[in-house]
């Protein structure tokens, strides 16, 4: 009972966080990301300091239903799953304006491997058949990614929550 008591007190403090600071969490990887980033807040990086505040790292892991390719020459969206860093970008001016600015200046950026179905489609398992690897580049919103292969893949998205809480 005290651990659940304990993780409603962490959710709850993350949401304050996502409220100040913009950030958004989505369904399963939001209990993922959050139990390895909480596990992780002992090593340098990843946790706060008085000085500077939360620390800049933090640990991806997510699914994607939503990345744009060409396949055959018609435009195909695939279905992903990411286990990467993201570096938030704390400085001043950073992650603070929409629009242009904001593109040039994002809140973070993250890098990472990649985990894409053998069969190219929308709301696929990743690990479905034989799976392709490839890795992946996000600048704020913007998401780059390359699955090499027979039949190798760049790929385009944009992080959203498509419907809230769940992916």
């Amino acid at each position: 009972m005290k651990e659940k008591a304990q993780f409603k007190q962490i959710a709850g403090a993350l949401t304050k966080l996502q409220a100040k600071l913009g950030f958004s969490f989505g369904g399963d990887e939001f209990a993922l990301e959050v139990g390895v980033n909480f596990l992780l807040q002992r090593v340098p990086g990843f946790y706060p300091t008085d000085e500077k505040g939360p620390g800049p790292l933090e640990v991806v892991a997510s699914y994607d239903a939503a990345y744009l390719t060409v396949v055959d020459e018609e435009p195909e969206l695939i279905s992903t799953a990411g286990f990467g860093i993201r570096y938030y970008l704390l400085g001043d001016g950073w992650g603070e304006e929409d629009g242009l600015t904001g593109f040039l200046k994002p809140g973070y950026f993250s890098l990472g491997v990649l985990i894409v179905p053998e069969e190219d489609g929308a709301l696929v398992w990743p690990w479905w058949g034989e799976e392709r690897l490839g890795g992946f580049f996000t600048w704020g919103e913007l998401k780059l990614a390359y699955v090499g292969g027979d039949e190798d893949r760049f790929m385009v998205g944009r992080e959203l929550q498509m419907i809230p809480w769940l992916f």
